[in-house]
């Protein structure tokens, strides 16, 4: 029972019922994010920079990584043309193209 005038916790409402100054509440702390590193990425993806400090992983092993540190292109097609969001072969205007692949974030792996 709270007893607010006394600013205590009685076990009862009983006058003579053990009592105990009640707790403050604190301000949690915010958790600090998890940090992904390449090592977080299998060997059939290639490790990316998200462009803030972390990490993605290509879908592919040996991509390229393009500079709006989204997206990747295989190797195959390693020319990476953000402005039409392809993949080409080269760097020609009429070359082959392929969709670009979207980088996909990795989970931290557990400790052995």
């Amino acid at each position: 029972v709270c007893d607010v005038s006394a600013g205590q916790c009685k076990a009862g409402v009983a006058s003579d019922a053990k009592a105990v100054p009640w707790l403050t509440k604190t301000t949690p702390k915010p958790k600090k994010p998890v940090k992904v590193g390449c090592s977080e990425c299998s060997s059939s993806q290639t490790c990316c920079s998200n462009g803030q400090g972390g990490y993605g992983c290509c879908p592919v092993a040996n991509a390229t990584c393009c500079s709006d540190h989204v997206h990747c292109c295989p190797p195959a097609y390693p020319v990476c043309d953000v402005s039409a969001g392809q993949c080409k072969a080269g760097i020609f205007k009429n070359t082959k193209s392929v969709p670009w692949l979207t980088k996909i974030v990795p989970k931290p792996k557990k400790p052995v």
